[in-house]
């Protein structure tokens, strides 16, 4: 149906305005068949990436889905997220560098202290009296 025949079906019915408001209305809000139901919009550029980029069990069981989705329909993405995944796991993961960076922190805070005012032999001075 046109926006001209539509104006000839609506002015029968007392429609008194011009053939250009039909035409700028129909353009606005298309007519849509009964059951029809509209695709839901695409997830933006944020979204994707934080699935992409997220530690793997971060993911609400919504988001799942979607990343699957989004990995699916591009090979590209897909052959990044794994790396990418790994790379999210090992940088949220737990470890402790032991003995030795307990050690290695308090001689930055040593050097931080001394900074501008010491040189190398109070500094080693420090460091074994400490």
């Amino acid at each position: 149906m046109t926006a001209l025949d539509l104006r000839r079906e609506i002015t029968a019915r007392g429609f008194r305005g011009h053939c250009s408001t039909v035409r700028d209305r129909i353009r606005r809000d298309p007519p849509r068949q009964k059951g029809f139901t509209p695709a839901p919009p695409p997830p933006s550029v944020r979204q994707v990436t934080g699935w992409l980029t997220r530690h793997p069990a971060t993911l609400t069981e919504e988001e799942k889905p979607n990343r699957k989705a989004v990995l699916d329909r591009c090979p590209e993405s897909a052959s990044a997220a794994e790396p990418t995944s790994s790379f999210a796991e090992m940088l949220t993961t737990d470890r402790h560098p032991g003995p030795a960076g307990g050690a290695v922190d308090r001689i930055k805070m040593l050097e931080r202290r001394l900074f501008g005012r010491a040189r190398f032999p109070l500094l080693r001075k420090r460091v074994l009296l400490a």
